[in-house]
């Protein structure tokens, strides 16, 4: 899967694609295949650095994204594989083509909502 990796802090050219594993669906958790991805202040804190709680890099940057439901992880209920979702996880890994995410980061759209309006501007 490809997706986009810092290894040190700092400007938008230390934005690399890489290729990485599939992430699964763990216990708890939804995998969500993108349609889009959001872009900002989060990303933008994360990936210079600021955030206090920045995670050991390399890492997967991206706090949002909308996208398909591609799989469950043991004890998720209320959403089912192909539902439209939201995802806003605050500790990053949006920037992909996949994202296991917590269940509870998640939320069900309705088919009437635009998924690149739900994480743009354009759609606020």
């Amino acid at each position: 899967m490809q997706a986009i990796q810092i290894s040190a802090t700092g400007g938008p050219e230390v934005l690399r694609p890489v290729e990485l594993p599939m992430p699964a669906a763990g216990d708890g958790e939804v995998l969500v295949r993108a349609h889009a991805i959001g872009v900002g202040k989060p990303d933008f804190l994360f990936r210079t650095g600021v955030y206090r709680w920045m995670p050991k890099l390399p890492a997967v940057p991206g706090s949002e994204m909308t996208g398909h439901v591609a799989a469950l992880g043991a004890g998720v209920s209320g959403l089912q594989v192909g539902q439209p979702v939201l995802a806003v996880n605050y500790t990053g890994g949006c920037y992909a083509e996949y994202a296991a995410v917590p269940a509870g980061a998640v939320t069900a759209l309705p088919d009437t909502v635009d998924l690149d309006d739900a994480v743009s501007e354009r759609g606020r």
